[in-house]
């Protein structure tokens, strides 16, 4: 089986789907790996049940995939730029400085 596969969706367009793909890619585990850069299964898993991270479809008896749409607007969602505040002081970034200058 392909590591990505595709899905038309030209007959099951919604009426809100102004903007969306005619075309759903689906990730495979290796795939979705790779773009979490090496996240582990059961992190994902976890995140999955507490609902911050998109559901997987399943596709057959042992087989899931995941929406590379969905994935991709959660990875565009994610702060960027700050490390957290329990980070040594020598790998915090510009951001967590002006932050502490706001709290003073």
């Amino acid at each position: 089986m392909q590591e990505n596969e595709n899905l038309d969706q030209s007959d099951a367009e919604s009426p809100n789907s102004v903007g969306s793909p005619t075309t759903i890619r689906l990730l495979s585990w290796a795939t979705l790996r790779k773009k979490l850069d090496g996240r582990s299964y059961s992190s994902v898993r976890r995140d999955e049940i507490a609902g911050r991270f998109p559901r997987r479809v399943k596709i057959g008896p042992r087989a899931v995939r995941w929406i590379e749409h969905e994935v991709d607007q959660l990875i565009e969602s994610l702060p960027r730029g700050c490390v957290s505040d329990k980070a040594p002081p020598q790998t915090r970034t510009d951001c967590d400085h002006q932050a502490d200058e706001n709290e003073r």
